[in-house]
C-alpha cells in the first residue's frame, strides 16, 4: 500500500500525485480529499491514470483513524451525520451543503412530490 498527502489545491502537488499513481499502478485508488474536490480530481485524470477502481472516501479514513469524531448514534441511525459534521464545522461546510447541494435536494423534492401525486 502506497499513500501520498499533499495539498491538492496546489497543481505542483496535484501533478505529483497523478505521477505517483501512475508509476505504482495501483488496482484500487482511495482519494480522500474532501467532496467535490475528490470526485472532481478522479473524473480530471481517469483517463490519465488507468486505475481500474478509484473511490472517493471523504473523511471515512478520518473516522476509522478516530481523528474525527462520529455523530450520535441516534443522528447515524437516522442520516443525520452530515448535520452533525455541519454544527461542527458551520463556516467550511455551509456552502457545501446549503449552496452546491441545493440542486440535490431540489430534486429529492421533486421526486418526493411526484411520488405523492401518484398516490393520489
Amino acid at each position: 500500500m502506497i499513500t501520498f498527502s499533499g495539498a491538492f489545491d496546489e497543481l505542483l502537488s496535484r501533478i505529483q500525485g497523478i505521477n505517483i499513481i501512475k508509476e505504482f499502478n495501483p488496482d484500487i485508488l482511495l482519494v480522500s480529499i474532501g467532496s467535490p474536490k475528490g470526485e472532481l480530481f478522479i473524473y480530471q485524470n481517469l483517463e490519465k491514470l488507468k486505475v481500474p477502481l478509484s473511490i472517493q472516501v471523504g473523511a471515512s479514513i478520518d473516522f476509522i483513524a478516530g481523528t474525527v469524531k462520529r455523530a450520535p448514534l441516534w443522528m447515524q441511525k437516522y442520516g443525520l451525520e452530515w448535520f452533525y459534521r455541519f454544527l461542527k464545522e458551520p463556516k467550511r461546510l455551509f456552502k457545501r451543503y446549503f449552496v452546491n447541494d441545493s440542486y440535490f435536494f431540489l430534486l429529492i423534492i421533486k421526486e418526493i412530490y411526484s411520488i405523492y401525486l401518484k398516490r393520489k
